[in-house]
């Protein structure tokens, strides 16, 4: 599978035909197969449904069944040609096998998307590129071993079985570039403006090329109130609001058990105010962003000053360390009398 001479110490890198026929085929089916619980997911929460058929999603259907078609010829052709005597190997009927089972996947999933109105699929689009990509090497290697044989009967059939194959994946790949139509039901109402990106492909959101016409239009003139766009239906308070409040009184919940499980000794030092403090207390630390900001921010902030400091001032920057030992001693002393202060103002 592997072969330095061949990949490293050439002028005319290229990997092995094992290789081409195992890892390159096997990685984009292992990636759609890992990743489509997510997609299912997606499914789920979809608030639309029914996208009609249309040229766009017909097409993809036929030449996905047109590869499941090829794959299967593969591997017919090699069951033919070990039952006949000739030299075949397992990744023979693996490889057409595993493409076969993976192709139908996709093609169950296209149809469910349809069914469940989503427009666009990322996991698709990044499979179909994953699937081209990794097929330049064994379409650059059919094509030199096809010139070589000098049209060779066996290896015709090979070549363009193999050309066919590679010319319908980029064909998806392309494909997939776009969205499809609107789906006929959704339970959010209709939008007096409604914004681009709710139908836009997975590249388009990507790299928010669906923004590019207001951008324009700002260029042009200046944007007034109208030209923008309505607020997503799932960005809208109406959706968040009811969310958060879901997961706020679950954490309100959480808070208060904690407070149930003192010790009797805890409560009787304690009142019910002083323990509503202290979880206010230790709530608002959580949902205060300096805390976070800093627990990212501190380590950056200490080695970019001391990284400018021993430029400037050389070994004289080790103060610089000592002083920082000292302040998180400080720190470390002073900080608990902090929250005794504030839990007493509370």
């Amino acid at each position: 599978m592997k072969d330095a001479n061949l990949t490293w110490y050439t002028e005319d890198p290229d990997v092995t035909e094992c290789f081409q026929k195992t890892a390159l085929v096997w990685f984009p089916c292992l990636f759609l197969w890992l990743f489509t619980p997510l997609e299912y997911y997606y499914m789920h929460c979809s608030k639309s449904r029914d996208i009609p058929w249309n040229w766009y999603n017909g097409s993809k259907m036929v030449l996905t069944i047109l590869l499941v078609l090829l794959s299967a010829g593969e591997l017919g052709a090699s069951i033919y040609l070990s039952l006949h005597g000739h030299e075949t190997y397992p990744v023979d009927y693996i490889t057409p096998a595993i493409k076969i089972v993976t192709l139908m996947l996709t093609l169950t999933l296209s149809v469910n998307n349809k069914r469940k109105g989503l427009q666009s699929s990322g996991l698709l689009f990044l499979f179909w590129f994953f699937l081209v990509l990794c097929g330049v090497p064994q379409l650059r290697q059919e094509i030199r071993t096809f010139i070589q044989t000098d049209g060779d009967m066996k290896q015709l059939f090979w070549f363009v079985k193999y050309l066919m194959y590679y010319i319908i994946i980029a064909a998806m790949f392309l494909l997939n570039f776009f969205a499809d139509s609107q789906p006929k039901y959704s339970e959010y109402l209709p939008l007096e403006n409604p914004c681009p990106e709710l139908g836009a492909s997975f590249p388009s959101r990507l790299f928010f090329s669906w923004l590019d016409p207001l951008v324009w239009k700002g260029y042009r003139n200046p944007l007034k109130s109208t030209d923008l766009w309505s607020l997503n239906p799932e960005d809208t308070s109406g959706e968040i609001v009811p969310v958060f409040n879901k997961h706020w009184e679950a954490t309100k919940l959480r808070k208060t058990k904690q407070a149930l499980f003192l010790s009797n000794s805890a409560r009787q030092q304690s009142t019910v105010g002083e323990i509503v403090n202290l979880l206010t207390v230790d709530t608002q630390r959580f949902l205060d962003p300096s805390y976070l900001i800093m627990f990212f921010s501190a380590p950056l902030q200490f080695v970019l000053a001391l990284y400018f400091l021993w430029d400037i001032l050389g070994g004289l920057c080790t103060c610089f360390c000592d002083f920082f030992i000292l302040r998180a001693k400080y720190d470390y002393h002073f900080a608990p009398r902090a929250k005794d202060i504030d839990i007493y103002y509370l």
